[in-house]
C-alpha cells in the first residue's frame, strides 16, 4: 500500500539523483562549531530554555544546507522543521534531495502522514510540517489563541514521535503565538533551533543572548566577502517619486509638468503616495523603464519589484510586457510552481533583463543568486521585510 510506494519513491530518490558532496564555507563551518560546542553542552539541560538556540543570518548563509548538515553531524535520527512560511517547504526538500549527508534520510510532510502514519517511525526522518495545518485552533472557542489537536490522527501521530530537534523557520514570523507556543510546548523534543534573517524581536525581548545564539548579518557578509571578485551584491532601491524625478531627466518633460505630475499623487495628508501614482497613471511601467536604463541597469541585470496590491503588480507588469525589453515574471496573486534553484536558472538562461514583481510572494526565505537589484515601489515601514 502507501508504505511500499513511499519506499520507493525514496529509492527512486537515492538511486535516480546524484547527489552533492557538501563542503561547509568558512562561514557555515563557524556556526556549526558554536552549534555543536553549545549543543553537547547544554542538550540533557534540565532548564528547557537553555535547550534552545538562534542561528540569526542572511538568507544567503545557507540556513537549510547548513542546518541540516549540522543535524546529520550529530547523529540526530528524527528531525522536525515548522514554518508559517509554508513556501520553504521547496527550499527544504530541495536541500534534502541534493546534499550527501541526507542520503540515509526519510521525508515526509502532512500528507505522507496522513497516507501512511509508519513514515515516522523510520530510523532516520525529516518531517516538514506547517504551524497552519499542525496547531488548530479550537473550533469550539475562537475567541482565545488556544488549540485543540484531537480532531485529526495525524497531529497526535506527530506529537507521538520524540524528536531529536525542534527547527523553527522563519522564526520571526508567527512563532511566537499562544497557539504555536501551545503546540510546541505538547511536542516531545530535545531540543530547539530557531532561524532567521531578522529575529529582532526575539533579541529585544532577551530570549536569546550571545551564549547562546550565532549571528552573520549582511555586514559580516560584506567583510568577508568583498575582495572576492565572485562576491557582487544587490542593491536596494527606495527612493520616494520625488528623488526618482529629481535625478532623472525625462525626455520632453518640463519642470512644470514633473510639478504637475507629482501634484497627482498625493493622498489628503498631503503625502505623495504610491498607490496614487498607480491608480492615476494607466502607465506605470514608463518608471521604472527609465529609473532601470538610467541606474538600476548600470548596477546589475536581474531585478525583483515589490508593490503593494495585485492589481498594481498587474498593471507594471502588462506594460513592461508591451515595451518587449524585459522578461516578466509576475507573482502577484500566484506561487511560482518550481523551486528557487529552477527559477534562478530560468533568470540566468534570459536573454534580456529579468523583471519579478512581487506583492508578498518570494519574501522571506528566499535566495534567487541571479538577482543584483530590489526595487520598492512602494511604502517599506518593517525593517524585518525590508532587509529579508
Amino acid at each position: 500500500g502507501a508504505s511500499i510506494f513511499k519506499n520507493a519513491v525514496d529509492a527512486v530518490f537515492k538511486k535516480a539523483r546524484t547527489r552533492t558532496v557538501f563542503t561547509p564555507r568558512p562561514n557555515q563551518q563557524r556556526f556549526v562549531d558554536a552549534f555543536t560546542q553549545y549543543y553537547r553542552q547544554y542538550r540533557k539541560a534540565r532548564n528547557r530554555a537553555e535547550r534552545r538556540f538562534l542561528m540569526f543570518a542572511i538568507c544567503r548563509l545557507g540556513k537549510t544546507a547548513t542546518t541540516l548538515y549540522t543535524c546529520a553531524q550529530l547523529k540526530l535520527k528524527k528531525i522536525l522543521i515548522l514554518s508559517y512560511k509554508c513556501d520553504t517547504a521547496n527550499s527544504w526538500f530541495d536541500d534534502y534531495i541534493k546534499w550527501d549527508y541526507m542520503k540515509n534520510y526519510s521525508w515526509c510532510d502532512k500528507n505522507a502522514i496522513m497516507d501512511d502514519p509508519t513514515c515516522l517511525e523510520q530510523e532516520k526522518v525529516v518531517c516538514w510540517l506547517s504551524f497552519q495545518s499542525s496547531a488548530k485552533y479550537d473550533s469550539h472557542d475562537d475567541t482565545f489563541d488556544d488549540v485543540s489537536f484531537a480532531d485529526e490522527a495525524w497531529q497526535q501521530d506527530v506529537l507521538a514521535q520524540k524528536w531529536d530537534m525542534v527547527i523553527i523557520d522563519e522564526c520571526h514570523f508567527g512563532a511566537d503565538t499562544n497557539r504555536s507556543q501551545s503546540f510546541l510546548d505538547l511536542l516531545d523534543t530535545k531540543f530547539l533551533l530557531e532561524l532567521s534573517a531578522t529575529p529582532y524581536a526575539k533579541i529585544n525581548r532577551g530570549d536569546y543572548t550571545a551564549a547562546n545564539s550565532w549571528c552573520y548579518t549582511l555586514m559580516d557578509e560584506y567583510a568577508e566577502c568583498n575582495d572576492n571578485s565572485d562576491f557582487v551584491p544587490f542593491r536596494v532601491w527606495h527612493l520616494t517619486f520625488e528623488q526618482m524625478l529629481s535625478t532623472m531627466k525625462l525626455q520632453k518633460q518640463s519642470k512644470k509638468q514633473k510639478q504637475d505630475m507629482l501634484a497627482k499623487c498625493y493622498d489628503g495628508d498631503l503625502k505623495w503616495s504610491w498607490d496614487s501614482f498607480f491608480d492615476i497613471y494607466d502607465d506605470t511601467a514608463w518608471l521604472f523603464d527609465n529609473l532601470y536604463t538610467r541606474f538600476i541597469g548600470q548596477h546589475g541585470k536581474h531585478t525583483m519589484v515589490y508593490v503593494h496590491e495585485k492589481k498594481q503588480g498587474d498593471k507594471l507588469a502588462d506594460g513592461l510586457v508591451t515595451l518587449g525589453k524585459y522578461k516578466v515574471l509576475n507573482l502577484c496573486g500566484k506561487n511560482y510552481k518550481g523551486s528557487d534553484a529552477q527559477l534562478s536558472n530560468e533568470i540566468l538562461k534570459s536573454d534580456k533583463p529579468y523583471i519579478i514583481i512581487s506583492c508578498g510572494k518570494k519574501f522571506t526565505g528566499t535566495t534567487l543568486k541571479p538577482i543584483e537589484n530590489v526595487v520598492f515601489m512602494g511604502q517599506v515601514n518593517s525593517a524585518e521585510r525590508f532587509i529579508q
